[in-house]
């Protein structure tokens, strides 16, 4: 399945004069796009679009061409707006960055049950669990519900104890709405439309 991108391009303020911008997308830009479906690309300096334009499709196969209105799978750049969440649970609630999973979600269950109970919120955000990385990404693919992962997740090897090995994880990562939920009787869609989503008037996103 083809994946489509948003290029998010972070460039210091001081080249963005004298038409940079436009020579930095036909040099660096327009090659990279030649070669993906579709996509978007937006400068923005100050508050102000210096530079936007669109390529391609939206979809393999078809014409529909990509507009600054097209919606794009962010994928895992949706980890900074949990990252978030679980700054404002720290910020909000009586959890810490300390705080086993086990205290606010007793049901879930690992392979080890000593390394189980280690783990806390910090490790998911760091990546850092001990868990086999990628566990059950593979599901994700697969379009498995979470639900259905999360009942295997007991199965899952660990391999060094939490906070002593890096381990790039999806589904580990997505629980940090079962914390939202725990803490907060929100689910994570409602709570990060009403504390992040909406606060910056990002009235399209979801």
């Amino acid at each position: 399945m083809p994946y489509f991108f948003v290029i998010l391009l972070l460039l210091p303020l001081i080249v963005l004069g004298g038409g940079f911008a436009e020579e930095f997308e036909s040099r660096y830009i327009q090659p990279i796009v030649a070669d993906v479906p579709g996509a978007a690309l937006v400068v923005v300096v100050g508050g102000k679009v210096r530079l936007q334009k669109t390529y391609g499709v939206v979809s393999v196969g078809e014409s529909v061409p990509v507009t600054d209105q097209s919606l794009f799978r962010i994928a895992s750049i949706s980890k900074g707006f949990a990252s978030a969440a679980a700054a404002l649970l720290v910020r909000d609630t009586e959890m810490t960055w300390q705080t086993p999973l086990k205290t606010e979600l007793a049901d879930l269950r690992f392979k080890s049950s000593e390394y189980g109970e280690q783990i806390n919120l910090w490790h998911i955000m760091s990546q850092t669990t001990g868990l086999m990385p990628h566990a059950y990404t593979n599901l994700i693919e697969e379009k498995m519900s979470y639900g259905r992962i999360l009942e295997r997740l007991h199965r899952v090897d660990f391999v060094c104890p939490p906070g002593r090995c890096y381990g790039y994880q999806n589904v580990v990562f997505s629980l940090v709405g079962e914390l939202v939920q725990a803490q907060t009787s929100l689910d994570y869609a409602e709570f990060v439309d009403r504390r992040l989503f909406q606060p910056l008037a990002m009235n399209r996103a979801s």
